[in-house]
């Protein structure tokens, strides 16, 4: 019968049974003053301290108003702030209080204090008619029987009687509660008697539930049950009660519910439950029981439940329940002492058993047959034991199972074939064990479950354990050791649970987002990845076919989170920004974000200056995700980054500098502020795609000239700053073409010549003169004319003054004041220099432009190979390239793309599939093994490849472990006709459309693929320092100290422009390659 438990104040205290045990012991002690809270017939004490005497009188109606009563002679009615109805009578006396609630009729007395003898005659001022319930709180026995109290109520057909007292200095007798022949539920509860009158039941021969708990001490007569035959439901708990006597109940044939739990019963007997023919639940919890007879349950034949809690059982009996084939739930939780092994069969062939709950009871070894023949079990709980291995046929019978509960065990293997029968299984935990591996068919057999749990175990691999999990919905195994490194490289184990909800992975070593996960479970709603080894992050890893997900990647070792050249991926897989916003967060929050220039598009990001289709498609949410790098902006939000502020160190670098390349406007700042420079460095980087500008300080050095444009890197520097020097003249050798700001003040200049100044009226915006020596004579007139005419470009024009006369400043002069008469020829020295300027800047705009086209003809003519040629980046590949094509495009392969690259000038070792893969082996593994091998992947691009699986996976591969080295891996030869790219699948399409190829029938065909295959050169020396950094994949080297490359550039793939790596990160290096498109769909080397 299902126990209710009702706050007054809340709601209708509604008709209860026994509550269970659990719910009891969850409850008592809990202090209940007044009537604020209450269980129908509960035994808590009430508070005897209050200061105020009063009876109070709750009243539960089915809907009762304070307009249905009306108020007596001097007493004073109203409702409470809770709502109730009260009535105080008289006015500073003794307290009626009327509540209503729903559903059932309740009427309870309360004595708020002890009183000898207590006025029960004040009940006659009120008429309550019928309820069904009537209770009696902290009152004293009163003189006449319960009935007359009812009746002067005018209570009448009331059913249930609760009487609550624990300090009765009278003891309760048959005629208090005589007459009460309609009560069919009396309530006890801790009324604080022992001795129980044999005849106190003589008038309830009605009677069906009754409740004596908490009376410590409470001995029964023989006889006491005599009287109630129709007896259904007799709860005995916490009574202290040491002995049985056989014979108790032998009346109590219709009892269906027995709870003796807080006892003392150490030894019953068969005899103790002789006349219960009809029972079906008994709790004997906590009585601290040793050991029960195998015949204690033998004459119990209707048992449905048996619950065995909280004792001190080392051993049972293996046939306790032989004589129960009805029994449907055994409870045997929280056992007090080592119970270490079951004994055989104990609960085999019960057909009806459900339900068996044994958890935390010290078991460790469990019997193979315990559950053999109960073909009914839906739930076996054994969470919480010391079991380490579990027998293999355990479950042989158990083919219904719904639930099974594992967990927090010290289980280290699972046998195979162990859940091979529970086919209908939809729950499973195994979590808190001491699991390293799966087997790959351990899970084979449960192919409905919904939910596992594996967390907090030591698996480190999983082999293909989740394969046949379709229908897997919760899978829990965080605090694991698990990478996943040993599955396909595009998919997790968990490639078929195409019905994920929640998949927890905190606490392991993966590091990066499976295809699975993002594109096939479109019903995923939490992803968790936290305390895991991501180190990167691409647009690629954010799309989800999931509308609603949340991917948690906080407590990562996240650095960089690359978004260059999501918005063309984006709408290469078709999305438009006409789509709802997609409820999509990434939390990454506690990462160790590196603010520089690899963070420059995330950081556009957070600051909406991307495509809003990014915001569309995802939220990343960086809560207060700090900057860890670089030491300026460490410990600073990344949400207060300003985008044009990132910049990444440059390692190739003049000596004593230090080299920084800013995405915001594609700039290379050179840095040589106060370093003892005696003389400005003789050479910068060149440009290149990452970069086409520079950017030179030399602030507080001893320089006495400036660099000479002719120096290699020079002639394409914007920002010259050589304040704070000892410069005494400028030469217009020393002023790049493209110099826009010039900053020369505080050195020693007197003089600015004729050409200088007119390069500085034409090309400079931006020029700092002051704190110089300044001649005011004839040969600085053309100065004075530049100074007046330009003096908007002039930062502190008030502070150029003439050279030893104070406060003289050029603004304040005229012509004639220098030099009288006398007028300049500057307009043929202008014309030389535009000319000039001219010149120099088309020259390098031209070898700029077809840059590629000059490099790919000297290493085909086999001229200047020192400019073209490769490190020994690759020294340990075993082949210079693997071919990937379609088997349909063998002919050409084998005929003529093989014999020109093995058999030319410079032959090329090759990867075949025919010929260098080993017959039999797992083709993904090869396929990955091949492009691991090789230098480069060459991609046979045809019609036939579109259309092959295989070929499609070995693009897939090569690009992924290009993406993942930061290296160039892949070059496209183009076939046939493959029609137009917007035809192509979109990952393809994407990749074509910002990338060059190398296409047969082209007349630089070969010329062009050996160029972009690895370069191998006998007996050349190379000169240089070979400290240089590798711009990744379509990236310039950084040259090194003597100005010249040492390398041609890598093949022709996708480019990640803000990756500039230096020898300290190279053994580290994780990043992502992103896409620069030109304006033809081709990407060109440089």
């Amino acid at each position: 019968m299902a126990d209710r438990w009702v706050p007054i104040s809340a709601g209708c205290l509604a008709d209860s049974g026994v509550k269970s045990r659990a719910l009891w012991r969850a409850q008592r002690g809990r202090n209940i003053p007044g009537a604020d809270q209450m269980e129908l017939g509960d035994a808590d004490r009430m508070s005897t301290t209050m200061l105020s005497v009063a009876l109070i009188l709750l009243v539960v109606t089915c809907a009762p108003t304070l307009a249905q009563w009306s108020c007596p002679e001097n007493c004073t009615c109203g409702r409470s702030p809770k709502g109730e109805d009260y009535a105080q009578c008289p006015s500073s006396g003794d307290v009626f209080v009327i509540s209503s609630f729903l559903p059932r009729n309740f009427l309870v007395l309360s004595c708020t204090k002890w009183m000898g003898k207590y006025d029960f005659g004040l009940l006659k001022e009120f008429n309550i008619g019928q309820v069904q319930s009537v209770g009696f709180r902290n009152c004293p026995l009163p003189d006449k029987p319960y009935l007359n109290l009812l009746n002067s109520m005018n209570v009448t057909n009331a059913v249930k009687l609760s009487i609550q007292y624990y300090n009765f200095s009278n003891t309760l007798e048959q005629r208090h509660l005589s007459g009460l022949t309609h009560i069919k539920r009396l309530f006890l509860n801790a009324i604080g008697f022992a001795n129980v009158p044999e005849d106190l039941l003589k008038d309830m021969a009605d009677l069906v539930t009754l409740d004596l708990r908490n009376n410590e001490g409470l001995t029964l007569p023989p006889k006491f049950f005599s009287y109630v035959p129709k007896l259904e439901t007799l709860e005995l708990g916490n009574n202290q009660i040491s002995d049985l006597r056989p014979g108790l109940f032998q009346d109590l044939s219709r009892l269906k519910m027995l709870n003796l739990w807080s006892n003392r019963l150490l030894n019953l007997t068969r005899d103790s439950f002789s006349g219960l023919s009809a029972l079906e639940s008994l709790d004997l919890s906590i009585n601290g029981m040793l050991k029960l007879q195998e015949d204690t349950f033998q004459d119990l034949g209707k048992l449905k439940l048996v619950s065995l809690n909280a004792n001190n059982f080392k051993e049972l009996p293996g046939t306790l329940f032989r004589g129960n084939p009805m029994l449907e739930s055994f409870h045997l939780h929280e056992n007090r002492q080592i119970l270490k092994m079951l004994p055989a069969g104990l609960l085999a062939n019960l057909t009806s058993l459900q339900g068996v709950y044994m958890h935390r009871s010290t078991i460790e070894i469990l019997p193979e047959d315990l559950f053999w023949g109960s073909t009914e079990l839906i739930n076996i709980t054994l969470y919480g034991n010391k079991l380490t291995e579990l027998p293999a046929r355990l479950f042989r019978d158990a083919t219904k199972l719904l639930e099974l509960d594992l967990s927090s065990n010290k289980i280290q293997d699972l046998p195979d074939g162990v859940f091979s029968s529970l086919y209908k299984l939809r729950v499973l935990r195994l979590g808190k064990n001491r699991l390293t591996t799966l087997n790959q068919y351990l899970f084979a057999s449960l192919v409905k479950l919904e939910t596992l749990d594996l967390e907090h175990n030591a698996l480190s691999t999983t082999a293909r354990a989740f394969e046949r999990l379709v229908n897997l919905q919760e899978a829990s195994l965080s605090h694991n050791k698990l990478s996943f490194s040993d599955s396909m490289a595009l998919f997790s184990p968990f490639r078929n649970c195409v019905k994920m909800r929640n998949l927890r992975l905190a606490n392991n070593s993966i590091q990066s987002i499976f295809s699975d996960w993002s594109l096939t479970m479109s019903e995923l709603k939490l992803l968790d990845l936290r305390y895991n080894n991501f180190s990167f992050l691409m647009v690629d890893d954010f799309r989800f076919t999931s509308e609603h997900i949340t991917l948690d990647l906080r407590h990562n070792n996240i650095r960089n989170i690359n978004l260059y050249g999501a918005d063309q991926l984006i709408r290469a897989w078709g999305y438009n920004s006409n789509e709802p916003a997609r409820d999509v967060k990434i939390l990454i929050e506690d990462n160790p974000m590196q603010c520089d220039c690899n963070a420059y598009f995330f950081a556009r990001y957070l600051e909406y200056k991307v495509d809003p289709m990014l915001h569309i498609m995802f939220n990343i949410v960086p809560d207060n995700l700090i900057c860890a790098s670089p030491p300026d902006f460490a410990g600073i939000p990344v949400t207060r980054i300003k985008s044009e502020k990132l910049s990444c160190e440059v390692n190739s670098c003049p000596e004593r500098c230090s080299c920084h390349m800013r995405p915001h406007d594609k700039a290379l700042l050179v840095d040589c502020t106060n370093r003892g420079l005696t003389e400005p460095p003789r050479w910068l980087p060149p440009t290149n795609k990452l970069f086409n500008h520079t950017e030179l300080w030399l602030v507080g050095n001893g320089l006495i000239n400036l660099p000479d444009v002719s120096w290699p890197g020079y002639a394409n520097v914007t920002l010259v700053d050589a304040s704070y020097n000892n410069l005494g003249s400028v030469n217009i050798s020393q002023l790049p073409p493209g110099l826009k700001t010039l900053k020369l003040n505080h050195n020693n200049l007197t003089h600015l010549n004729t050409p200088v100044l007119e390069f500085l009226t034409n090309r400079t915006t931006n020029i700092s003169l002051h704190g110089n020596p300044w001649s005011c004579d004839c040969q600085n007139r053309d100065m004075l004319a530049f100074l007046q005419a330009q003096f908007k470009q002039i930062n502190q024009l008030g502070n150029v003054t003439c050279n030893g006369v104070e406060n003289h400043t050029f603004t304040e002069l005229k012509a004639d004041d220098i030099c009288p008469g006398h007028s300049g020829l500057i307009v043929a020295t202008s014309t030389t220099l535009a000319v000039a300027g001219i010149l120099l800047g088309t020259l390098a705009a031209l070898y700029y432009r077809y840059n590629r086209e000059v490099k790919v003809w000297l290493y085909a003519k086999n001229i200047f190979l020192w400019f073209v040629t490769e490190e020994e980046l690759d020294k340990d590949k075993l082949y210079d390239a693997f071919i990937s094509y379609s088997h349909k495009d063998e002919d050409f392969v084998v005929n003529e793309l093989v014999p020109g690259l093995e058999n030319g000038p410079a032959p090329f070792k090759l990867c075949l599939h025919f010929r260098d893969w080993v017959a039999g082996e797992f083709i993904p593994t090869q396929i990955a093994r091949s492009v691991d091998d090789s230098c480069r992947t060459l991609v046979v691009l045809s019609p036939n490849f579109l259309e092959s699986v295989w070929g499609r996976m070995e693009f897939r591969t090569a690009h992924k472990q290009a993406l993942s080295e930061g290296r160039a891996r892949v070059i496209l030869l183009v076939y046939g006709d493959v029609g137009p790219i917007d035809s192509l699948d979109p990952e393809l399409k994407a990749y074509l459309s910002m990338n060059t190829y190398v296409k047969w029938g082209d007349p630089w065909f070969w010329d062009k693929l050996r160029y972009a295959l690895p370069h191998r050169f006998k007996d050349h020396k190379i000169s240089g320092n070979t400290n240089k950094g590798v711009l990744n994949d379509k990236m310039e080297l950084v040259y090194p100290s003597n100005g010249l490359s040492a390398t041609t550039p890598p093949a022709e793939i996708i480019i990640n422009p803000m990756l500039i790596i230096g020898d300290k990160e190279k053994a580290k290096l994780n990043d992502h390659i992103n896409f620069k498109r030109d304006t033809n769909d081709y990407i060109k080397s440089v």
